[in-house]
Parts: C-alpha cells; structure tokens; sequence
C-alpha cells in the first residue's frame, strides 16, 4: 500500500471505520500511526476503531492521547465519555461530557466548527441528559435535554432521551410524544410495505389517530417490549373498522389466540421480507406497535392494567409432566436473574445467585428457572453444586415460547429481575414480584411504584444502586404473607 497524501489516508480509514469495514480500517490505521504518530486525528481514529471493537479501555487511551496533542478537540473528550458509559463509569462518562460542553459554549468552538457548532453541542448536552438518565436522575437529565433542544431542536437524541426521562417521571404524554420525535416510525422496518404487490403502488402511510380504518400495527423492539405495547391493540380494535397485527413469530399463536375475539388478524411474519397475507387486506395505514402509546396511554388512568393472555390447554397438559414430578403440597415458584443485553447484565438487571440462597433458607417450594439465555443451564448447574440448592431448568419450555407460557401458567408466583418474563407473567395475570434496580429503566413505572402495565405484578425497589440483599429480603416477605407461609 503505496501513499503519499497521508490526508487522503486518513479520509479513506475514517470512512472504513465510519462504516464498520475494519478489516479495510486496520491497515492504514498501522500506517497512518507509524507515519505520524504525534497526529491528534490518527489517535482519534484508532480510539474509533477500538470503540466499534468494543475495546473501551484502549478507546479512552487513543482518545485521551489524542486530546493531549489538541487539547480542545472536543469530539475526542465526548467519545471518552461514551467509552466510560460502555465500561459501566458514569461518573467519568459524565465529567468528560461535561468538559465537550465547556469547549462547546466557547466562541472559539463556534468559529472554528462553524456549521457544526450548534449540533455538536446539542448532541454533548443531549449525553449529559442521557447519562443521567441511566443514573436514576430523570429531573437533572431533562435540565441538560432542554438546554440541547434550545441550542438545536432537530436534535434526535435529545428527544428520545426527553422521552425516556419524562416516562421515567410517569409524564406519558409528554413521553410519548417524544417518543415519536424525528419520525421513529421510520426508523423502524424502514420500507415496510402493506399493499399488495401492484406496480407502482403508493406506500402505506402512517396511521394518525383516524377512526374507521383498516390498520396494520407491527411489532417492533424486544420482545418484552412488544408484549408490553400489545396492550394496547383492545384500544385501537375499538375505534377501527379492521386492525391486522404484524407480531413476532414466537408470540403469533399467543397473540392469535388473545385477539381472535376482537377482530385482530395475527400474523408472525415480523421478520419476513415477503408478505404473502397483504392481499387479503386494503390496508389504508400502517403503525408501529409502541408508536400507538402516544394516541391510547396519555395518562397514569388510561393503562387498564387487565391480562389479556392466556396460555393453550394443550400446551398445558404437555408441561404438565414436569410438575408432577415436583413434590407435592408445595409452591411452585419461578426464578429470572438476568435481562436485557450482556451490557445490563454487567451493570443493573444482573442479581447475582448468592441472594437466593436466604430465599431457600426461609421458604420451603419448588423453584424453577425461567432464565431464557444462552448460560441459564450453567447458571443453574453451578449454583446446585455450590450450595446445593436446586433450580428446575427446563430448557424445553425456555426455548418455546409458547411451552413457556404453559409452565408460568402453573406457577405460583414469579421472583424476577425486569425482563421479558415479566411482561409475560403480567400478560397472563400470574402474581409477580419484581426486583427493580434503582438505576431503573422507564418501562418499570416510576421510582418507588408498580409499573402500570399489570395489576399483577409488584414492583420491589432497591434503595442504593446493587442493593439486591434488601428487595429479596421484600420479596421474601412477601412471599411468605401473601401465601400464609
């Protein structure tokens, strides 16, 4: 590889990292850093090339040394705290933010990014506002998210962390409608296409809040989520002539079975690019399942709280023979202990498996896993030959959902970090003890209550950031009174 213009170098690996072609990146990375190695934009381009190989520590080297060389280069003291965040640092995260801002406000900032001064800000500002969102400080969040939308109200990321800290605050319709800033439908299943297949054909617009319209809703998000929002389909059924449900494949024959009754045509073709069923419909709109909150969930009154779930009696019948096998004459009860991402698990919805053990000390029940994820049976393995003390994993039932909806239905009550089982317990109106962190995520409800989404489940808060000792301590107690243990 033959160069002379070390710029065009430069261009070539920003653009290769820019679209994650790192293979294409490293080796003029290699180059470009034998050649100029004192060059603050090469430090800042190997910091960009370890963020994307999720190697953050070496990231918040490069970039740190790059700052060294152009100490207001304020792009690079940004993504260091983007790299804090990803390590689990939010102090860090947010002093580094900080100081983009600080450089940011400064007129020489302005002259010298001209254009670019305003979004650059706004999106620094927006960070701040973001960390303190994941830090159980929605109200300082919305300071900094105010400030970022007056400096640049086209800022897209400070409305939908607007969004997250005002629902965190149980403010939905403001929530809500930030929700839908920048025009989030789109970003999801962009293209997603509702009429049959007729040459030239118009694409299906969004659906607005019109009465007596044939709709198609589909699903977006985990599958949490989609249980969550699916609440919501009784509501937009009762004001539309034909409502057609786009869903995840492992919740079709639940949601078909939920919503037959309503009128609501299931199909779990959510991951499919062919859709052979559009035929059968005149679709005059199409929505997001999550974007319906903004028309039907306004207020804490407008989330009836009802199940609308229930599992098939022949699934049923087919889990059956697993819990006949259980001792008799005592509970059944189900146990989760990590959700969402590998990153969360690290960090906040991860209880680690030692705080079941005063649990098996006090209350005498058979305790079965619902961990869905890939180490649930490892977990479980290890956990028996440490203490010995035995979980029922059932990797079976985990794997099919609708088997896993049969086993929570003959189970007692649920003990559960937030998670996708949750929602499903909920859903399906099995009593719940949820065990919230206090760096809490909006879906939960707000600090200190019950999430609005079931009147089944019970909402257990930690008071201090991985005070897990305390909420089993509630749940336990809990347990014991509501079941006269």
């Amino acid at each position: 590889m033959a160069y002379t213009d070390l710029n065009e170098l430069m261009l070539e690996a920003h653009d290769a990292i820019k679209i994650d072609r790192l293979d294409e990146a490293l080796p003029r990375l290699k180059l470009l850093i034998n050649k100029t190695p004192w060059n603050h934009f090469v430090l800042y381009l190997w910091g960009a090339y370890h963020s994307k190989m999720e190697d953050h520590g070496l990231s918040i080297i490069f970039y740190e040394a790059a700052c060294a060389q152009a100490k207001d280069f304020s792009e690079a003291i940004n993504n260091v705290g983007g790299s804090y965040r990803k390590l689990g640092f939010q102090d860090k995260a947010i002093e580094a933010f900080k100081k983009a801002v600080e450089i940011g406000r400064t007129e020489k900032f302005k002259k010298d990014a001209k254009g670019r001064a305003d979004s650059l800000l706004s999106d620094y500002l927006s960070n701040i506002g973001s960390a303190y969102v994941g830090m159980h400080s929605p109200n300082e969040a919305l300071r900094y998210l105010n400030e970022a939308l007056e400096v640049n109200p086209d800022c897209t990321n400070a409305h939908w962390n607007k969004a997250l800290a005002c629902l965190e605050l149980g403010d939905y319709e403001t929530g809500f409608y930030e929700y839908e800033f920048g025009d989030r439908r789109l970003t999801r299943k962009q293209g997603r296409h509702y009429k049959a297949h007729v040459e030239g054909a118009p694409e299906t617009p969004f659906w607005d809040g019109q009465h007596d319209k044939t709709v198609v809703v589909y699903g977006e998000q985990g599958i949490g989520d989609e249980l969550m929002f699916a609440t919501i389909l009784p509501d937009l059924a009762k004001v539309s002539k034909k409502v057609v449900y786009d869903c995840h494949p492992r919740l079709y024959r639940m949601f078909r079975r939920a919503f037959a009754n309503l009128g609501i045509d299931c199909y779990g073709t959510r991951k499919d690019h062919q859709l052979a069923w559009c035929c059968r419909y005149d679709a005059e709109y199409k929505i997001p399942l999550g974007s319906l909150a903004k028309h039907f969930r306004k207020n804490a009154e407008d989330f009836p709280g009802k199940p609308y779930l229930k599992a098939d009696e022949n699934e049923v019948k087919a889990v059956a023979h697993r819990f006949e096998k259980l001792p008799k004459k005592k509970l059944n009860i189900g146990l989760s202990w990590k959700g969402g991402t590998d990153g969360s698990h690290k960090t906040f919805r991860h209880l680690p498996m030692k705080f079941f053990d005063k649990l098996f000390d006090e209350i005498d029940a058979n305790f079965i896993s619902l961990q869905y994820d890939d180490n649930g049976r490892l977990d479980v393995d290890l956990y028996e030959e440490k203490t010995g003390n035995t979980i029922h994993h059932w990797q079976k039932e985990i794997d099919d959902y609708d088997l896993t909806s049969a086993m929570i239905s003959k189970l007692d009550c649920i003990i559960s970090v937030p998670q996708s089982i949750v929602h499903l317990a909920g859903a399906m109106d099995v009593r719940t003890f949820q065990l919230c962190p206090y760096n809490y995520i909006w879906q939960m409800g707000v600090y200190g209550d019950d999430m609005p989404w079931y009147s089944s489940v019970s909402n257990i808060w930690q008071k201090e950031h991985a005070g897990w000792g305390y909420v089993m301590d509630e749940a336990i107690k809990m347990v014991k009174k509501e079941f006269n243990l």
